[in-house]
Formats: structure tokens, C-alpha cells, sequence
């Protein structure tokens, strides 16, 4: 479960290479997860975590998200 979590949060804040260490773990874990392969497609077209719209903005320990 930590691991879908993860993706999805590394993914909303930028971090594109930590989301695929997190997708492709927890797609070993369950290869037919929805959210996983959800993910998978969303960092394969390189969607920007910007462009999805209403979801408040996220904020890393190092500073702000990349814009």
C-alpha cells in the first residue's frame, strides 16, 4: 500500500524518478493495480503534475514544487 502511495506523491511533487522506483515496485507487488498502471502511463507521457488542475500545491521539505 506505502508504495501506491508514494508514487502518486512523489509524482505531485516532481520528484518523476522516485514515482518510477514506486510504480515499478508496486507493480512487482500487484501487476494489475489500476493506480500503478495509471501512474506508469501518466510519468510515460511525462504529464507535468502542474497540469492537473484543482488540487492544492505541493509543497517538498527542500522548498517549493518545481513549476
Amino acid at each position: 500500500m506505502f508504495r501506491r502511495l508514494a508514487a502518486f506523491a512523489a509524482w505531485r511533487a516532481g520528484l518523476g524518478a522516485l514515482a518510477r522506483v514506486a510504480v515499478d515496485r508496486a507493480l512487482v507487488q500487484d501487476p494489475r493495480y489500476p493506480m500503478a498502471r495509471l501512474l506508469e502511463d501518466v510519468l510515460g507521457y511525462a504529464v507535468d503534475p502542474a497540469a492537473v488542475t484543482g488540487w492544492p500545491r505541493v509543497v517538498v521539505p527542500d522548498g517549493p514544487a518545481p513549476a
